[in-house]
């Protein structure tokens, strides 16, 4: 399994749960990372935000930066 995500605050040996793709080469890219027990998700940094979300951001900053 691989994984690109923001944080890594787990441990070898503890019990996660892994959301996730598998590729068609048979490797599984987590996107996110849950610990029940200690109420802990680790997430992609933009997997949140969606597509739509992202833009809007996008056009947000760009303006709030062309106007200063």
């Amino acid at each position: 399994m691989s994984a690109l995500l923001w944080n890594w605050p787990f441990r070898q040996g503890q019990s996660v749960r892994v959301v996730g793709k598998r590729w068609p080469d048979g490797t599984f890219f987590a996107i996110s990372v849950l610990d029940e027990d200690e109420r802990l998700i680790v997430s992609y940094p933009h997997v949140t935000a969606g597509s739509t979300s992202h833009w809007l951001r996008v056009f947000w900053i760009s303006l709030a930066i062309s106007v200063v």
